[in-house]
């Protein structure tokens, strides 16, 4: 079987980048007879298909005039509403090219949000009516595809209800990543945030909560959310301390040295636009968790059994967060405990229920 899969792609700091990386190592690994070819946005200095240009309106004939030359069996697409630009139009064309895919190959599309389930009001966006009739538009192709696999279960009921669809699934995030376990440092409690960063995630809470705890830091990496340009900046110039660092963009092979320096990992999202990868990579790199009381954060942690410490207002998190870094023997455990859930979520077990819907597509 030749599978071809559409996604943003690392080295590119695009959203899902990271996410298809580790998806492709997945699958790979979980099928290594079949051939699985990664079709990304432009440039990169892999090796991989890049023939389509992100944000630009001719992505759709980009795409389908590489299938055409590539001639896979299937086509998986790996996406979030924002997965092809940094505008309206080109998120709304990017999704145009669902329908042209499934009149000549069996199209798969993993989807890790929708809109129509988000609180926007909580996100510190807004929703026109120009934007509810693109996502109806952007759904309505997306409902074109054979099988839609969703992250989250509130979004593929929806889907399937609204779409009237039959073929949803609901399959794990995964964890982007091998499990690594390392002992909590010695010296000054460590905070850490990650993220792309903008209204709906902002570090500013967290900043400020840290700051009051006797001798914290906290360490924000990532960088601003392509629709947000320029926001981690301006955070930056105004908190950037001994205690604060801002070490920008994380790369893969950094990621468990980030994790490995700090004390607990704080989620601060106002909703959640999606699941958190964030949150499993804190818990495959044995740490310890404090999240925004959110209905995402709570199903997570009751669906894999995690530790995870809430918060429901911004005054609140101060004295979340002084608790736990008294006691470092309990952050140690719950660290443990959450890499403990989280074994079984590994890329390559994920990815069989990809090949095993694949398989059984004549079915």
């Amino acid at each position: 079987m030749h599978l071809a899969v559409i996604t943003n792609y690392y080295p590119d700091r695009r959203p899902l980048s990271e996410y298809g990386y580790h998806l492709i190592r997945g699958l790979k690994e979980a099928r290594p007879s079949y051939k699985v070819t990664v079709l990304a946005s432009s440039p990169g200095p892999d090796g991989v298909c890049r023939p389509w240009s992100y944000g630009k309106p001719y992505l759709p004939l980009q795409v389908m005039s590489a299938l055409n030359s590539l001639k896979p069996d299937v086509v998986l697409i790996n996406c979030l509403f924002t997965s092809w630009g940094n505008t309206h139009i080109a998120n709304l064309l990017g999704f145009m090219v669902i329908p042209f895919l499934a009149r000549k190959w069996f199209t798969i599309a993993l989807v890790h949000h929708l809109p129509q389930t988000i609180r926007i009001n909580a996100t510190g966006y807004s929703m026109t009516p120009l934007h509810k009739v693109g996502v109806e538009a952007a759904c309505a192709a997306l409902a074109r595809a054979q099988r839609v696999c969703f992250i989250l279960e509130r979004d593929r009921q929806f889907f399937a209800r609204r779409y009237r669809h039959r073929q949803t699934s609901t399959v794990e995030h995964g964890l982007l990543g091998e499990l690594s376990w390392a002992p909590l440092l010695q010296g000054a409690p460590t905070f850490l945030c990650l993220g792309k960063w903008g209204r709906s995630k902002d570090p500013e809470p967290v900043i400020k909560a840290v700051l009051r705890v006797a001798q914290g830091r906290l360490i924000v990496g990532g960088q601003s959310h392509p629709r947000s340009e320029g926001f981690l900046e301006r955070v930056m110039a105004r908190y950037s301390s001994d205690r604060v660092f801002f070490p920008g963009y994380i790369r893969e092979e950094e990621i468990a040295t980030f994790f490995h320096q700090g004390h607990v990992v704080v989620l601060p999202c106002r909703e959640n636009t999606g699941t958190s990868g964030v949150a499993f990579q804190a818990c495959q790199h044995g740490r310890a968790l404090v999240a925004k009381d959110t209905p995402v954060f709570r199903e997570i942690a009751q669906k894999f059994g995690l530790e995870m410490h809430f918060y429901t207002s911004d005054e609140d998190l101060p004295g979340v967060i002084q608790n736990l870094v008294d006691d470092r023997a309990r952050l140690e455990a719950e660290g443990a405990h959450n890499m403990k859930a989280v074994e079984h979520l590994q890329m390559h077990r994920v990815a069989e229920s990809y090949w095993k819907l694949l398989e059984d597509r004549h079915g």
